[in-house]
């Protein structure tokens, strides 16, 4: 399971996605496997959360919808 899957079971915790960049950056975990893929992410999510760390709670409500990242962000500026 990589870490998206994980913290949509319970079995991690959104701040502990620093504890798993750095067993991948070890070699300790992913083997084989591009860094957003190991967390879950495809490039673009990615690619926002690197920018914008505090994105990850929208990426992650995204994917327990089953829906893209673009639609999460567009519904959460209509809702303020």
């Amino acid at each position: 399971m990589n870490f998206i899957e994980l913290c949509l079971t319970g079995d991690a915790l959104e701040d502990e996605i620093d504890d798993f960049v750095d067993s991948w950056h070890d070699g300790k975990a992913g083997e084989g496997q591009e860094l957003h893929e190991f967390l879950g992410m495809n490039w673009e999510e990615y690619s926002m959360w690197v920018t914008k760390p505090s994105i990850l709670s929208f990426i992650l409500s995204a994917h327990k919808k089953g829906g893209y990242l673009d639609d999460e962000l567009n519904q959460n500026l209509v809702s303020t």
